[in-house]
């Protein structure tokens, strides 16, 4: 089966424009439609229905496209075997993230690894739990930071545990001798909640303590979280990697009971990963000691 076609197919089916695939690709519209049928008349389905608003997939395009996505990353993984074996460092690297982690851990884990293996691409998508989730299964990734699935079939790869923290505006009201924010005190008040599949660990919290806040608004993006929190809009709960470096007007505190959500990487199989991926893994690893010794030493200074 023609590589060429499969990704043309795999990123049409993705933005559903033959025109737009046409300019991610740098071919031409005629290009891509010829590919396209070319590969319906290979396989002997219809893979897309298309109408004035664009192509869309047939239901046995669905089936079809987990599959092609399937081949490409393996194929991928030999195409990175036999440059191994040239003792060539390239190829493709594809990371779910978190908008957290991308912001505060993968700028710096990129430029270090980047300036050791120039010849790779890596590519970002962030979003949610239930993205990773789907992305990792789909293929749609090579590997995720999330915290640790707690249901699906894959390899985790632990790196930290990131404390929850309950976000308040200033100017709450607080007991001078409060160091922890119990987590009781949410019930019935005002509440900023994440979007359901955004945040597992914040609703298992509410759960397992069996709290009842008065749910206000909800977002998928945990920046927004921390904005409407600035304006007085309601409590929030989030990881306190998602606070760091965002100075603003509202203020964190340790729950009590403590949480923590435990973040590493997910990947589909540790010991199928190509090389390159393994690497990639590694300054991940690398960084997050790093980072935890340097918070513990923080934590020290001022205890």
């Amino acid at each position: 089966m023609d590589i060429k076609k499969c990704k043309v197919f795999v990123i049409t089916a993705e933005t559903k424009q033959i025109s737009r695939a046409a300019k991610l690709t740098g071919y031409t519209q005629s290009a891509v439609s010829h590919m396209l049928k070319s590969l319906e008349s290979e396989v002997g389905i219809k893979l897309f229905k298309r109408d004035r608003y664009g192509v869309h997939l047939t239901s046995l395009g669905s089936d079809f496209l987990f599959y092609v996505k399937r081949f490409l990353a393996e194929n991928e993984r030999l195409e990175q075997f036999v440059y191994d074996l040239h003792g060539l460092e390239v190829g493709s690297i594809k990371v779910g993230s978190y908008s957290s982690v991308a912001n505060v851990a993968l700028p710096n884990i990129i430029k270090t690894f980047l300036e050791a293996h120039p010849n790779v691409d890596i590519a970002i998508k962030e979003g949610c739990c239930e993205d990773m989730d789907n992305w990792i299964s789909d293929y749609v990734v090579d590997l995720a930071i999330c915290s640790k699935p707690s249901s699906l079939d894959f390899d985790f790869i632990h790196l930290i545990n990131d404390p929850m923290v309950a976000v308040l505006p200033l100017d709450y009201h607080l007991d001078e001798n409060i160091s922890s924010f119990p987590v009781s005190e949410f019930n019935e008040k005002p509440f900023i909640l994440s979007e359901k599949g955004v945040d597992y660990d914040v609703n298992k919290i509410l759960e397992q303590t069996s709290t009842h806040p008065n749910i206000v608004l909800s977002s998928r993006d945990d920046v927004t979280i921390l904005g409407m929190v600035e304006h007085g809009l309601g409590l929030a709960i989030l990881p306190d990697l998602s606070c760091k470096g965002r100075p603003g007007n509202y203020r964190t505190m340790p729950l009590e009971p403590r949480y923590s959500r435990d973040l590493g990487i997910s990947i589909r199989s540790l010991n199928n990963a190509p090389p390159i991926t393994r690497s990639f893994i590694y300054a991940i690893q690398s960084y997050f000691e790093l980072f935890e010794k340097q918070m513990n030493t923080t934590c020290s200074e001022f205890m």
